[in-house]
């Protein structure tokens, strides 16, 4: 009986040290893993920190005399020559002042690549036999 208690006894000992080892391995573990949160927490609060802060874009008031209205097959005052050439003025001070050419399309309710073909032409507009001699390009 004794024999058997001291038997018993052993091997209570032995498994209570085997589960202190681990539990001291888990719990190393768990400090590098403590550590390597608070490192990314502050980097994240550095990168925060340095990020640039958006721009808040004006909300855009489109001049109806100037607005883009695609034709129905009827002649358009808007399509002059002289309205043409203020309504790329206005784009070209938006796309100056940080817009992209969707955002400015967007605005104006008209394709992107109308606005694309005005920077292309560098916000001029000219009589369509002048622009015979421009290559295609994409914005």
């Amino acid at each position: 009986m004794k024999m058997d208690n001291k038997l018993i006894e052993a091997a209570k000992n032995y498994r209570l040290t085997v589960l202190e080892k681990k539990s001291e391995h888990y719990e190393r573990e768990l400090d590098k893993i403590r550590q390597s949160l608070a490192q990314l927490s502050q980097e994240a609060v550095l990168r925060s920190a340095l990020k640039k802060p958006e721009l808040a874009l004006p909300v855009l008031e489109v001049p109806k005399e100037i607005s883009y209205r695609p034709a129905n097959g009827k002649k358009q005052r808007n399509r002059t020559t002289h309205v043409v050439a203020q309504r790329w003025a206005f784009w070209r001070k938006q796309y100056e002042a940080g817009m992209t050419v969707s955002m400015i399309a967007k605005a104006w309710d008209c394709d992107h690549a109308t606005v694309c073909n005005a920077r292309r032409c560098g916000w001029k507009p000219s009589i369509r036999g002048q622009r015979r001699g421009f290559l295609v390009k994409s914005c």
